[in-house]
């Protein structure tokens, strides 16, 4: 298993460096922030002495080349729009991030638990067809376009729910539903599925001829087994819901990573954009390398596979 988890790793440092790679580019081909920095009537000469002082001025392999030396010792350098540390912006709006993250993945597990559960018992035409419209939807709708409809349907027209801002739970709900139906249709998919494969075992058959109950049946054995490839999926989405939830935060003013992203983004701050993104990579590997393990403790075949490889 340490094996594994160390090529894993590797793997996982390899990504991070290539999105280093990537973003860095990216980011300064959408121009000098330098111009943004002044004011329209800004000389040029004015313009060439504030790139000499935030470093833009120098050839690209030169900023790469700094820019990864002091990343390896923990410093993103300073926010240009901020003026502060971006490792202390990404801290500040970290929790944020976390907190509404945490609330749409509960809330996409336990509904697609009842609807996954539902529809394998069931097996009827009526369930099938409400699981793959979710997924569906889940899949296809824009984020911004369930944003502004929970909006208007909730703060507009209702007025049960705060449209913006931070706060209690009230705050997050409506934020958090329209990160979670991406996660939840694909869970209940994938959970409806292992749930038809586990329960047609021969040794849920022998629980039944065993007189074992069906709750006890479904606690014990249907549900332990068919939620090990689930815990593994759900790993992985819970880093990506934090890092592509800058249009969710955005529209809902939500002070999160995904709207420090897109602020830094419109104001061509290059240290918070690196500062971010790599950030974002490294959840993702080290979330991915948690839910491998997961799905090891979960399921004894993984644990098996991995000690012979």
């Amino acid at each position: 298993m340490f094996r594994f988890l160390g090529v894993r790793f590797l793997e996982g440092l390899v990504a991070v460096f290539l999105a280093s790679i990537v973003v860095f580019v990216l980011a300064r081909s959408t121009g000098n922030p330098a111009v943004l920095m002044l004011p329209l009537t800004a000389t040029r000469a004015a313009v060439e002495a504030m790139s000499r002082r935030l470093g833009t001025d120098r050839p690209l392999a030169e900023q790469y080349a700094r820019f990864v030396a002091r990343a390896a010792v923990g410093d993103f350098g300073h926010s240009i729009r901020y003026r502060l540390p971006v490792l202390e912006l990404v801290g500040q709006r970290l929790p944020a991030s976390f907190t509404l993250a945490g609330l749409a993945m509960v809330a996409a597990g336990v509904l697609a638990a009842g609807l996954g559960l539902a529809s394998a018992l069931s097996r009827s035409r009526l369930t099938d067809g409400l699981l793959r419209a979710i997924g569906i939807l889940g899949i296809s709708v824009p984020s911004f376009w369930l944003s502004i409809v929970l909006i208007w349907v909730f703060g507009v027209h209702f007025k049960v729910l705060p449209t913006s801002g931070s706060g209690g739970l009230r705050y997050m709900i409506l934020p958090a539903t329209a990160l979670s139906l991406y996660v939840m249709g694909g869970m209940a998919r994938l959970l409806r599925s292992n749930l038809s494969e586990v329960l047609q075992s021969p040794y849920i058959r022998a629980a039944h001829a065993r007189g074992l109950s069906t709750r006890t049946i479904i606690v014990r054995h249907v549900m332990r087994n068919a939620l090990a490839p689930v815990l593994a999926f759900a790993g992985v989405q819970f880093p990506l819901l934090i890092s592509s939830a800058v249009v969710v935060e955005t529209v809902f003013a939500w002070p999160g990573l995904g709207r420090l992203a897109f602020e830094a983004v419109v104001a061509r701050d290059f240290p918070v954009i690196q500062g971010v993104t790599l950030v974002g990579s490294a959840l993702v590997v080290c979330t991915s390398l948690v839910a491998d393990m997961l799905h090891a403790m979960a399921d004894p075949r993984v644990t098996a596979r991995l000690l012979r490889g």
